[in-house]
């Protein structure tokens, strides 16, 4: 199974939003998944944003989402808010 994550990100919260990234990807391991790939593009009109394009593989339909279930959304609300303006998967 192969998804495609397109996230806005502020530039100000980076850091934050890495550390979140981390963790994702460890709770996409313990499922057999993976950040295949990433993009990151700034867009010329919104300097202060950044678009992470990622491309994820699971096994299946069913490792997604035991891994989406464990990870989205984190156990604290605070744990994403204002990293990502926006998701689209």
């Amino acid at each position: 199974m192969t998804l495609v994550a397109i996230l806005t990100i502020r530039k100000d919260a980076l850091e934050a939003f890495r550390a979140f990234e981390r963790h994702a990807a460890t709770v996409m391991a313990d499922h057999g998944g993976r950040i295949e790939r990433t993009v990151v593009v700034a867009p010329a009109a919104t300097p202060d944003l950044v678009k992470k394009i990622h491309v994820v593989t699971f096994p299946d339909a069913r490792a997604f989402i035991c891994a989406r279930r464990r990870s989205w959304p984190p156990r604290s609300s605070r744990a994403r808010t204002g990293r990502a303006t926006t998701s689209d998967p």
